[in-house]
């Protein structure tokens, strides 16, 4: 009896070790790859300017964001009757 208790709890012990070598594994992973993306975040080109002058609307441009709705006219489907 002395014997299997002891090869239980042996067990348990290399079981944990396991689980921990595994998690250890998993967390360089994911440093392994974080420092990936950084690398590839670096070669990345910058995104263009938020103003280019030499593309800007004409003075006569609308400066609101008004729309107006004339004669708009609205039809049921029919296919679609009945249907959620």
């Amino acid at each position: 009896t002395g014997f299997v208790g002891m090869a239980l709890s042996y067990g348990l012990s290399l079981n944990f070790a396991f689980v921990v070598s595994i998690e250890m594994q998993c967390k360089l992973a994911n440093q392994i790859i974080s420092v990936e993306r950084v690398n590839q975040y670096m070669d990345i080109q910058s995104e263009a300017a938020e103003v280019v002058e030499e593309n800007r609307p004409l003075s006569d441009w609308p400066q609101n964001g008004n729309v107006d709705i004339r004669d708009l006219k609205v039809i049921r489907c029919k296919y679609l009757q009945g249907k959620k």
